[in-house]
């Protein structure tokens, strides 16, 4: 019995030993871990903060264009109740609208026509809304497309390289 239990000591000393060595060799000198794939994890975690940036980018654009949409809807809507009490508006102040924080807003009147550009400080779309009297009507378009196109004439519904968009009725 004696021996036998001198026997359990030394196991027990000897995988306390070697837990021991495990740690210090860990704390001492870490090691890289390799992932499933064979990726390292300071690459898996490079990637995914890549990942994290590009999600955050597309959220932000999202929101970006929800906003723009907001504002095309009310200035058509503002623009042409304005029409029907004598002429367009000059200016989203006399709509009673605010431009986008993050966004540069143009607005261009004449007897037939209005036009409101947005052109927002980050991404490469911009947007635009004309109200327009044709034959004793007023008709509507919004459009989106690149920035270089922006405050340019246009013979067609939009401007060149640009799309025409329907903008679904916004819930507020």
């Amino acid at each position: 019995m004696g021996n036998r239990s001198v026997a359990v000591q030394l196991s027990g000393a000897a995988a306390a030993m070697a837990l021991v060595f495990i740690g210090i060799s860990g704390l001492v000198r870490p090691r890289r871990i390799i992932g499933l794939d064979g990726s390292s994890t300071l690459a898996i975690a490079a990637d995914q903060t890549a990942l994290e940036a590009r999600l955050s980018e597309r959220e932000f654009s999202l929101d970006q264009q929800r906003q723009a949409e907001v504002l095309l809807q009310d200035f058509t809507r503002g623009q042409m109740t304005r029409h029907y009490w004598g002429s367009f508006a000059g200016s989203l102040v006399e709509l009673g609208l605010s431009p986008m924080d993050e966004a540069k807003t143009m607005v261009h009147s004449d007897a037939i026509s209005t036009r409101l550009w947005i052109e927002p400080r980050r991404g490469d779309t911009a947007y635009l809304a004309l109200v327009e009297r044709r034959e004793n009507r007023l008709s509507t378009r919004y459009c989106k497309g690149t920035r270089d196109q922006v405050l340019k004439p246009f013979e067609s519904d939009c401007p060149a390289s640009w799309i025409s968009i329907d903008i679904p009725e916004v819930q507020r």
